[in-house]
């Protein structure tokens, strides 16, 4: 019983905020709408529908001001409306969240019309602003959710791109919007960007090396890579090869390396999931590179 009042008065909530809604902003708007056609036909001394469309707008605006009345209809206009998820759907062939600039084209594909997922579209337009190739970060939302935008992690990541609060965070966006698919998709091109950048490579390192140390970024957190590139330096070694710096990510685990003035991040027990990471996402993004252009 406690949970169906709970819902109860959750719609009651929401039942306002319609009518709210409704009366300030929908039905004005249709007045508005109305009457500036009624102003254009009648210049134009052409067919009356200005005149009644005006009425009509000003007719809805006096009902819903004098009765207030709250239909299921505008219930469930207010939850599309408040929803704040940007996962494609087929019905409107768009997706809801981030806005899109003129020339983007978010739509969802249908089966048969793609080449990785039903959401190629939102990843060329989202990436293409951001600056990065839409297959890797297609690459990398198969292994991270199966292109599945509702996924949810008992760790707390979300979206296809699971995103973890922190990360939302670090470019001041509320967590809670992580669930918004084009959202979470440039979250993950901002924190690519956002690795690239700390990383500060080489004009030298070769183009395998840093993908392969941004992926491991992007799994295990920055620290720790930042900490196995310290100890390659520290050693002798080149701090620019995956090779070297996978070997030292799998030495944090090791007690002897811990007391390394070198570790600032602590031990890491998760080398082996990150190096699997970097294997499956850069054979997935090779795979997809020959299946489709950038």
């Amino acid at each position: 019983m406690g949970f169906l009042r709970l819902i109860a008065r959750r719609l009651r909530v929401l039942s306002g905020r319609a009518v709210r809604w409704t009366v300030s902003v929908g039905v004005p708007a249709v007045a508005a709408c109305a009457e500036a056609l009624r102003r254009r036909f009648d210049a134009a001394k052409l067919l009356p529908l200005g005149n009644r469309l005006a009425a009509f707008g000003r007719s809805l605006f006096d009902f819903f001001m004098r009765r207030k009345v709250t239909s299921v209809l505008l219930l469930i206009v207010l939850l599309v409306l408040a929803e704040n998820s940007c996962e494609c759907r087929r019905m409107t062939g768009g997706v809801r969240g981030l806005p899109a600039e003129d020339h983007e084209d978010l739509s969802m594909l249908p089966d048969g019309a793609y080449l990785i997922s039903p959401y190629d579209n939102v990843f060329r337009s989202i990436c293409a602003r951001e600056g990065n190739d839409w297959r890797l970060l297609s690459a990398i939302a198969y292994h991270e959710s199966r292109f599945r935008p509702q996924q949810r992690s008992p760790r707390g990541a979300w979206g296809m791109m699971q995103i973890m609060p922190s990360v939302a965070r670090q470019f001041a966006v509320d967590p809670e919007r992580r669930g918004d698919l084009c959202t979470n998709i440039r979250l993950a091109n901002l924190l690519l960007n956002r690795l690239d950048s700390l990383m500060r490579f080489s004009t030298e390192t070769a183009a395998e090396d840093r993908l392969c140390l941004l992926l491991a970024a992007y799994n295990s957190g920055y620290g720790h890579v930042s900490d196995a590139r310290r100890l390659a330096r520290a050693h002798g070694e080149d701090a620019e090869s995956w090779e070297v710096v996978s070997r030292y990510l799998r030495l944090k685990s090791d007690p002897a390396y811990l007391e390394h003035e070198a570790v600032h991040h602590g031990a890491f027990g998760g080398s082996d999931e990150t190096l699997a990471y970097v294997d499956d996402v850069r054979a997935r993004y090779a795979a997809y590179c020959r299946k489709a252009p950038r």
